[in-house]
């Protein structure tokens, strides 16, 4: 119990964006592997949308000129 209350109140854990931006993330994985075996239909193309514009925000919200600040997009 004493190791679960001292993961529960580290710095890394489950009550920091530190744990649940990484979990959030791997979710969206999960959910587009989900998606590839469903039928076209069912797939909803507003949400496919909001997806692929969240790779184009810089991932710290500001306008900057550094590209590390930047998610890369691959074409």
């Amino acid at each position: 119990m004493a190791s679960f209350r001292a993961f529960l109140n580290s710095p890394v854990g489950p009550k920091t964006t530190h744990f649940w931006g990484p979990v959030a993330n791997w979710g969206f994985v999960v959910a587009g592997l989900v998606d590839m075996q469903k039928p076209p239909e069912m797939i909803s193309g507003n949400m496919t949308a909001a997806v692929q514009l969240t790779v184009l925000l810089p991932i710290d919200g500001e306008d900057t000129d550094d590209d590390d600040d930047k998610i890369i997009l691959i074409q």
